[in-house]
């Protein structure tokens, strides 16, 4: 999801406002503050991009600019005075100020400053998601290659097994039994490798959005695991309005259910799991819960990230492609589990 450009304007003259809000572009949140100490507080909780101060809004500008770099390195500051001077913009700036003016504010000088810092700080956002990708394919490269070096060494021990039985002149029935308990463990080491990428190709795909109806999709993915609840004696209990509509990649938001189904009938020996869907306040929820058995407090940060499984036979990739896939959709999926009470899966994608 984009990153929102916030400001905060610590400047109590009615005029200097008037004009910050005709000369910043309407995108930004803008929050204006009358004084120092809930600048310092307010600066905390919104994390601007940039920073506007009037010097007859602070006891010691200087100090007040001191105090910001400590709370928000990363913040651009402009200084405005009614009692401009050549020599305070000087100093201002060799201390840390992006930019200085004098009020009333000249539009085309102050917006030129302004796209300067702008540029600045989209720039720095696409190096900081481009580093975070290379370290994510860093770490993603280390588990695949983990992952994987495991099944291929037993698949390379069964077949070293089962060369050295056709070396031998006789073989006992005892002997050909045992090749086949070994074939049949390297077709499964195999098979989970072919799953190991098959979900990393999930990670590279992409399709194009629709609208299509969600209960419709929903009753395509209960039908493929309706066999295993019977077995189970998992009650699935259903509450989504036939008509809602839903906008985007409609076989991957298949494969999101589908995960979420399946890890909610393992999770579950006997009891329910109960999909809901409603719009609400502008977003599409929809929850998975189940009845079983529930996730650990010092899991439930982890379950999202690449190749974490409690499983011996999981890839641990699943919920790591549902949250990248409900990410592509501009949504987000968060969890609620408590032991042995059960779990809850809860995705927000925005209506349209």
């Amino acid at each position: 999801m984009a990153k929102t450009t916030r400001c905060l304007i610590l400047e109590h003259d009615p005029t200097a406002i008037e004009q910050y809000n005709e000369f910043i572009p309407e995108n930004i949140d803008i929050c204006f503050i009358d004084n120092e100490l809930s600048a310092f507080n307010k600066i905390s909780s919104i994390s601007p991009t940039f920073i506007i101060f009037n010097t007859l809004c602070t006891q010691k500008p200087i100090s007040f600019i001191n105090k910001i770099k400590k709370i928000t390195p990363s913040a651009s500051l402009i200084v405005c005075s009614s009692n401009y001077s050549i020599r305070e913009a000087v100093f201002f700036i060799k201390n840390g100020a992006h930019d200085y003016f004098p009020l009333p504010l000249d539009k085309s000088d102050f917006q030129y400053s302004l796209s300067q810092i702008l540029r600045t700080a989209s720039d720095q956002d696409i190096d900081l998601k481009q580093s975070n990708k290379l370290v994510f394919l860093g770490e993603l490269a280390a588990e695949i290659a983990h992952d994987i070096k495991t099944p291929l060494a037993c698949i390379s021990g069964f077949i070293d097994l089962f060369l050295g039985f056709l070396k031998k002149p006789q073989v006992t029935v005892e002997e050909l039994q045992g090749v086949g308990h070994y074939l049949d463990k390297s077709i499964a080491e195999t098979k989970r490798c072919q799953k190991i990428l098959n979900n990393l190709l999930m990670f590279s795909k992409k399709e194009d959005f629709t609208h299509f109806c969600l209960a419709d999709l929903i009753d395509r993915v209960q039908a493929l695991i309706a066999q295993d609840l019977i077995e189970k004696n998992i009650q699935l209990k259903m509450n989504i309005d036939p008509h809602l509509q839903v906008y985007g990649s409609e076989e991957k938001l298949h494969q999101v259910l589908l995960n979420l189904l399946i890890n909610a009938k393992n999770a579950t020996k006997q009891g329910f799991i109960e999909v809901t869907a409603v719009n609400e306040n502008e977003k599409t929820k929809i929850s998975v819960r189940d009845s079983g058995c529930g996730i650990k407090n010092e899991d439930l940060d982890k379950i999202f990230n690449p190749f974490f499984t409690k499983t011996q036979q999981g890839t641990g990739l699943g919920l790591s492609i549902v949250k990248k896939i409900i990410e592509e959709h501009q949504g987000n999926i968060s969890v609620q589990s408590q032991l042995e009470m059960g779990t809850t899966f809860i995705i927000e994608l925005p209506i349209r």
